[in-house]
């Protein structure tokens, strides 16, 4: 049961860190190159920073690593809607609503 559960921790490890940096990205940058480079910087920075937390607290890495890039997501997200990826700052949904 050990080795299945650290298997499932690895791939949620895994998924974390291939979706939330480039999502992030993506709401930071519309030019796909960019996005890219952003996103790799992104990912490595959760990694150090996931270890050297975990080294000082008792609990996993692999918890630091997730949390920080869902909380730098989120942020991102609530933050910046508007600036990349298509999406409508709320001037323009204003405007295009008649207000």
């Amino acid at each position: 049961t050990v080795s299945v559960s650290v298997q499932v921790v690895g791939v949620l490890l895994i998924f974390a860190l291939l979706i939330l940096p480039a999502a992030a990205a993506q709401h930071i940058t519309a030019q796909p190159s960019h996005a890219i480079a952003l996103a790799v910087l992104l990912s490595v920075a959760y990694v150090w920073i996931g270890l050297l937390v975990g080294f000082y607290l008792p609990y996993p890495p692999s918890f630091f690593i997730t949390a920080f890039a869902f909380v730098t997501f989120v942020a991102v997200r609530g933050l910046l809607t508007g600036v990349a990826g298509g999406r409508l700052t709320a001037r323009n949904q204003a405007g295009r609503r008649g207000l």
